[in-house]
């Protein structure tokens, strides 16, 4: 049995996963699917965060483009674990920055059939690469 906390926290992952999937139907990349059941079902750990300024200080992140799709699932735990944290790291940097209701019209332009990079511009007015850029700074 899981701990009350724990379970809450492993259903609202899930359930985000519903909602996302629902908004976009199968229109969705791995990092934003990962990243948003992540940051809506905890925080980033103190631990996360120096591992965040490890990887983006020694250079050794992954780019959205490279997790975007599901075959990330098929890397060495420890490439994993770097994808769930950096993915979570992208979508808090979109919320804090732009707020929930960019966000939603992010993954509404997704359901209608935009690609990512399309909708990101749409909505965000930035490029994956000026994210990943932001996000650099953020964490050096």
């Amino acid at each position: 049995w899981l701990e009350e906390q724990e379970l809450e926290r492993r259903l609202t992952h899930e359930y985000v996963h519903v909602v996302v999937r629902y908004i976009t139907g199968a229109n969705v990349p791995w990092w934003l699917n990962e990243g948003l059941a992540e940051f809506m079902s905890k925080t980033l750990s103190t631990g996360d965060i120096q591992q965040l300024r490890d990887y983006f200080g020694a250079g050794n992140t992954l780019s959205l483009k490279a997790i975007e799709d599901n075959q990330i699932n098929q890397r060495a735990p420890a490439a994993l674990q770097s994808a769930y944290i950096q993915s979570h790291a992208v979508v808090e940097l979109l919320w804090n920055r732009y707020g929930r209701t960019k966000m939603l019209a992010f993954l509404r332009s997704l359901g209608n059939g935009m690609g990512y990079e399309d909708a990101m511009q749409a909505v965000y007015r930035r490029s994956s690469a000026l994210i990943e850029r932001d996000l650099v700074g953020y964490y050096r």
